[in-house]
């Protein structure tokens, strides 16, 4: 490979090598990478081009398009993972010293209870259907796996019925389908869940949920439902809003919504997962417990206010 070999061969490569099994949705980031790269610098990127004041311009460039820095930031990890393989092989021979950008800590926003029941309504009220399938049982039924098992839908999407034990009660991931495909998981699911996966079931399909659409479609049609709902429509309000409000629904029971998750690490639980609206649930706010201005008097101590 030259200096002048565009960036596209060398991600061949590195998928090649590293990534021959990689997650779908992991290759596509790679290339949407290099897609807004070659939009960058009006051409198709090479080795030649990578340089750390290139992927920091390339950053300020995808941000002023009213992107977040923590989107940023994954473009440049994908450049600073291709750059550095090529490094490894001789290709290039300065490595990438670009630095990361600051991202904010948003506030974890999970689905409220009344609006748990505005798209459960929803779901409800969908006629028309999926592989065959009624539309809402099909929906219906993957709400209720995601919000017994705070499992990605990603990973929901890829079960088959030798994944799900009805007498058990009990649903498998396997390791080869969850993010980081290390390790399975198993969760047990409420009799709820299981009457609605049995239903499912006598439709005859491998996979437990079928997608006959296209697969971008599924994204637009839940965007449409959420819509319908009178419930936000943004990106954070997707799947993944279903994943965080099991989650935070768990923790606010007393329980570990770390384990629940699968994460390593409680910091990225906290982080990312978390609403603490639902966590902390009545626990008050200085609003509450501190005196106005026009009557201020040194509040006595409450058994709550000495812990």
């Amino acid at each position: 490979m030259t200096p002048d070999s565009p960036l596209t061969q060398l991600l061949d490569a590195y998928l090649a090598k590293h990534m021959r099994n990689g997650a779908g949705s992991t290759v596509k980031q790679y290339h949407v990478t290099l897609g807004n790269m070659e939009k960058f610098i009006g051409h198709s990127p090479r080795l030649s081009d990578l340089s750390d004041d290139l992927v920091q311009d390339f950053m300020a460039w995808f941000i002023s398009r009213g992107r977040t820095p923590r989107g940023a930031n994954k473009l440049r990890s994908n450049i600073h993972t291709l750059w550095s393989f090529a490094c490894r092989n001789g290709w290039l021979s300065k490595w990438p010293d670009s630095k990361a950008l600051k991202e904010p800590r948003r506030i974890v926003n999970a689905w409220t209870p009344e609006q748990l029941r505005q798209l459960h309504e929803a779901l409800t009220a969908l006629s028309g259907d999926v592989a065959g399938i009624p539309e809402d049982l099909w929906w219906v039924t993957l709400h209720a796996v995601i919000w017994d098992t705070a499992e990605r839908i990603g990973a929901v999407r890829q079960l088959t019925w030798n994944d799900v034990s009805l007498d058990q009660r009990r649903v498998t991931f396997r390791a080869e389908t969850r993010k980081n495909k290390t390790e399975d998981k198993q969760h047990p699911l409420h009799p709820e869940t299981v009457a609605f996966l049995g239903r499912l079931k006598e439709h005859g399909h491998r996979l437990v949920f079928p997608w006959d659409r296209e697969d971008s479609y599924l994204w637009i049609r839940y965007k449409a439902i959420r819509r319908k709902a009178g419930l936000p429509c943004d990106r954070i309000h997707s799947f993944h809003c279903m994943r965080k409000s099991s989650a935070s629904y768990f923790e606010a029971a007393g329980w570990n919504a770390t384990t629940l998750l699968g994460h390593s690490s409680r910091a990225v639980t906290e982080k990312h997962y978390l609403d603490l609206s639902i966590v902390e649930g009545d626990k008050p706010s200085p609003c509450d417990v501190l005196p106005r201005l026009a009557v201020a008097e040194i509040p006595e101590k409450t058994a709550a206010g000495t812990n």
